[in-house]
């Protein structure tokens, strides 16, 4: 299998930082070896969406220098981007409707109505909520 081993994919690549990353470039250092010993050097290919400098984090877990690919060419439709603040429910106290409740009603209606939707949030609640719809 190492002798032939070519693509090493390596997705959500920013859950490798800290002392789990520090683990993670460790068992890449021993692969990148083995794979050395057996006579192959494979393509590292790693992907994020959701840092600022994945370059510098995969060079770093890696040891081995990437091209950074953030252009995407594929063809698009018109996207719309929401930020909703909740309505007050109590001005004295500064308390605002449930962020979860009123992204799960939102989120219902753009789904009731057909349209493509994207929702992030928390992924704590997301079974709980989510799973009545």
């Amino acid at each position: 299998m190492f002798e032939n081993l070519r693509y090493v994919v390596i997705d959500e690549l920013h859950y490798s930082r800290g002392v789990y990353g520090s683990h993670v470039a460790n068992v890449i250092r021993r692969l990148s070896r083995i794979c050395e010993f057996y006579g192959s050097s494979p393509q590292f290919i790693c992907s994020t969406a959701t840092i600022a400098n994945p370059l510098e984090l995969a060079q770093s877990l890696t040891g081995r220098p990437f091209e950074l690919v953030d252009r995407n060419g594929a063809p698009s439709g018109e996207k719309f981007i929401v930020f909703y603040n909740p309505p007050v429910v109590n001005r004295q106290l500064g308390i605002r409707r449930s962020y979860l409740n009123e992204t799960r009603r939102i989120a219902l209606e753009f789904v009731r109505h057909d349209q493509q939707t994207l929702v992030f949030a928390n992924s704590s609640w997301r079974r709980k909520s989510w799973s009545r719809i």
